[in-house]
């Protein structure tokens, strides 16, 4: 009896194991490729995959790195920890095979922590390059460095900040670096690299003038692959706001989105820094003028608690609409905003006052920052308007005041995310710099740089005198670009100019000069290295 008694309970434990394999089999069967197609697998699966959390969502599906993590029994963190030690130390020895084959193994293990792929692809590019004599060589540890993120590309294809990074790598590594020369040509030549690209970013959007890739135009396709992600809701890193408001993890969206048309100005003024001062400079400033208006053009969430997103270029707009309301008021309370304002204009700073009076045309750079600041300290807000309305008017005014109150907020938001990206300057720059004067100009101190250094002294001069026409020109229309980087970069080749009357035996500056408030503006940059 007692052995009968085990066997059913035997028999009865059996069948109960089998009747729950059957839930345990729809809830957690895996999906499988079938006929070149994917099965939905059980419910599990479904749910991972309906919430991008499978491997699968995430990237490719490594064995090496599947193997590594079961090898490591479940001290992954350990492991990866003492990989980075390790990684470290052979970076200090400059023991760089080592260090590559150690990197290649932090990512096999943690192939979905971004930071890996983010810091060893900047370390690579920036920090191990500049190890290495040849340019040649920094090159192709540049390279190395960009290869690694897009490995990372690879297994993390919807994080938006790798793309960034790629897009960073090549255009600042590649066109700001003390190589930036060398390295612009290599990348130009690199046809290998370039069908490797090809299969991540059209390549065909990235030739310059010369018809061949260009590094800053390479860069932007990647940033324009990552503001394809994040315009489909996928976060990035820094801070970035949902349509709950709520702050969530990402890179500020003012600034993602901004290094795009950056990187089209970037490429205007590499290409005209190496000869092609013609119709395909003009086209250039032309693309990144309008791509900066998109930019601008395009809602930007903030943090303010607007109820709908700002746009740069609406900042005019709004100010005028302000205005309006601001008029309304003067007719329901005359003169109260202008006794407002000039008690306020009383109060201010001697620097201040004497900033504002000053002609906007003949304003310091310090001035015209002083002055912008004292008309914004100065200007009469709205319930200061309203606290000296009369009981009667009570109602109506506050009706203005609470309109006006939003429209000066949101003004003064635009005004602040604009001055984060200096986009008025960028705005300005890409207007300037498409029109002739200024293709000219840039055109003539070109030829005259060659004139001198072949010592065609005579020539120089006169063609350095006819670009000084061309940007006295320029100047005065419009006067805020004589502070900027612009006049800097022009300072430097007034010194050029300098340098080649020296050596006619003429005194600078001659008596013709039409650039002197230009140099007077910029004592140090006229110094140079001296």
């Amino acid at each position: 009896m007692i052995a009968n008694a085990s066997f059913r309970r035997k028999v009865i434990y059996g069948l109960l194991i089998a009747v729950l394999l059957i839930p345990l089999y729809l809830i957690s069967r895996p999906a499988v490729r079938s006929n070149g197609q994917l099965t939905k697998g059980g419910i599990l699966a479904q749910l991972r995959t309906d919430h991008g959390l499978s491997q699968a969502d995430l990237g490719e599906i490594d064995p090496a790195s599947e193997s590594m993590k079961l090898a490591t029994l479940g001290m992954r963190g350990i492991a990866a920890n003492l990989l980075w030690e390790r990684a470290n130390r052979y970076k200090r020895e400059q023991d760089w095979d080592n260090l590559t084959a150690t990197l290649n193994q932090i990512s096999k293990l943690q192939p979905n922590f971004i930071s890996v792929w983010q810091y060893q692809g900047w370390n690579l590019a920036y920090n191990v390059s500049v190890e290495f004599d040849d340019y040649r060589s920094r090159y192709l540890w540049v390279k190395r460095g960009i290869n690694l993120l897009r490995e990372g590309m690879r297994y993390n294809p919807q994080e938006p900040m790798l793309t960034w990074e790629l897009g960073w790598t090549f255009g600042h590594k590649l066109g700001r670096a003390d190589e930036y020369v060398q390295y612009r040509r290599l990348y130009r030549e690199d046809r290998p690299f370039h069908e490797e690209l090809q299969t991540s970013i059209p390549m065909d959007q990235t030739l310059g003038p010369d018809g061949k890739p260009d590094n800053w135009l390479t860069g932007r396709q990647w940033f324009l692959r990552g503001e394809q992600l994040v315009n489909k809701g996928i976060p990035i890193r820094g801070r970035l706001v949902d349509p709950s408001d709520r702050v969530r993890r990402g890179k500020s969206h003012l600034l993602f989105f901004s290094q795009a048309p950056k990187w089209l100005i970037s490429h205007a003024v590499a290409i005209e820094e190496e000869g092609h001062l013609d119709e395909a400079a003009q086209v250039a400033w032309m693309k990144a003028g309008a791509d900066w208006v998109k930019y601008g053009l395009s809602p930007i969430p903030t943090t303010y608690g607007f109820r709908e997103p700002i746009r740069l270029e609406d900042m005019e707009r709004v100010e005028r609409e302000a205005e309006e309301l601001g008029l309304q008021l003067d007719k329901l309370l005359p003169n109260v905003r202008a006794e407002i304002e000039n008690e306020k204009k009383a109060a201010l700073d001697p620097a201040e006052r004497e900033a504002m009076e000053m002609p906007a045309a003949e304003r310091t750079e310090e001035q015209r920052m002083l002055a912008l600041a004292a008309e914004r300290k100065s200007r009469a807000r709205y319930p200061e308007v309203a606290e000296r309305a009369p009981p009667e008017l009570k109602r109506e005014v506050d009706k203005i005041v609470k309109l006006g109150e939003e429209k000066r907020a949101i003004a003064d938001a635009i005004y602040n995310y604009r001055d984060q990206v200096n986009y008025s300057y960028w705005k300005l720059r890409c207007e300037v710099e498409q029109t002739k004067d200024a293709i000219d100009g840039r055109k003539l101190v070109w030829e005259a740089k060659q004139a001198a250094e072949e010592t065609r002294l005579e020539e120089a001069k006169q063609k350095y005198e006819a670009a000084w026409d061309r940007w006295a020109t320029i100047f005065a229309e419009y006067p805020e670009m004589m502070e900027d980087t612009t006049a800097e970069d022009l300072v430097a080749d007034i010194r050029n100019y300098a340098w080649v009357l020296s050596q006619l035996e003429i005194a600078f500056p001659p008596p013709d000069f039409k650039l002197t408030k230009l140099v007077e503006l910029h004592p140090e940059e006229m110094r140079g290295e001296e």
